[in-house]
């Protein structure tokens, strides 16, 4: 099973379709706290938390999420997280209502 992480980390094709699997997640739950551990769990292909990380900042360098204040994380009850950035919800794909099915 690691070999399948490994592997699935350094695919270009895994992380991008990894990528469209949050955005369309964000689209469909656009008031969540988001975060890496969650979303390891919803997306396919082993991802590990440090990757998942590292896609969501690139969202955040993209202003589709911003990093979550004091306030939301504590009602997300969390340490860390991101929410929907201000506009952010414009930058996210036509809504999918498929739900991971390709």
């Amino acid at each position: 099973m690691r070999y399948l992480t490994l592997a699935a980390e350094r695919d270009p094709l895994a992380t991008e379709n990894a990528k469209r699997d949050i955005l369309q997640y964000i689209r469909r739950e656009p008031h969540k706290l988001f975060q890496s551990g969650k979303m390891s769990l919803l997306i396919r292909g082993g991802f590990s938390f440090e990757r998942i990380e590292t896609i969501l900042e690139s969202l955040v360098d993209e202003g589709v999420l911003r990093a979550a204040n004091k306030d939301e994380l504590f009602k997300g009850d969390a340490r860390h997280g991101y929410v929907l950035a201000d506009g952010g919800l414009n930058k996210l794909p036509a809504e999918d209502r498929s739900y991971g099915v390709v």
